[in-house]
C-alpha cells in the first residue's frame, strides 16, 4: 500500500489516470492492492471506491453530495463500539478546547475573588 501511495505522490495525476496505470507503476498486482485495502489495524471499516485523482478528497456519496450541496465529510459506522467511539470523541472535541481555555483563564484570574472568577 506504501507503494501505491509514494506512486500516487510522485505521479502527475489527472482525470484520465486510472488504478491499472498506478498498480502498474507501483508493480502491485491488483491481488496484492485488494488484500492490503482488507487489512486493518483499526477494525472493520468501509473503504469507498475512487479514482487516483481523488485519492486527497474526503469520502464521499455523489449521491448525498447533490442532494446536500454543503461540504461533507462522511465515516460509515459498522459496529456498536465504532458508533460509541465516534460519537464519545465527536462530543469530546469541543470540551477539550475549552477546558483548556478555561483552565487559561482561570490561572489568569487566579488572585481575583471567586465571585469574579466564577
Amino acid at each position: 500500500m506504501l507503494k501505491v501511495r509514494e506512486t500516487i505522490s510522485d505521479m502527475t495525476i489527472t482525470e484520465e489516470v486510472t488504478l491499472d496505470d498506478v498498480l502498474q507503476r507501483a508493480k502491485v498486482s491488483l491481488d496484492a492492492y485488494a488484500n492490503a485495502l482488507a487489512t486493518s489495524q483499526s477494525g472493520r471499516r468501509i473503504i469507498l471506491s475512487r479514482r487516483p485523482h481523488e485519492s486527497n478528497v474526503n469520502q464521499y456519496s455523489t449521491a448525498i453530495l447533490r442532494a446536500w450541496h454543503a461540504n461533507l465529510d462522511i465515516q460509515y459506522i459498522v459496529d456498536v463500539h465504532a458508533c460509541v467511539m465516534y460519537v464519545a470523541s465527536y462530543m469530546m472535541k469541543s470540551e477539550k478546547g475549552m477546558s483548556e481555555l478555561l483552565k487559561r483563564a482561570a490561572k489568569e484570574h487566579q488572585m481575583e475573588k471567586i465571585k469574579t472568577q466564577l
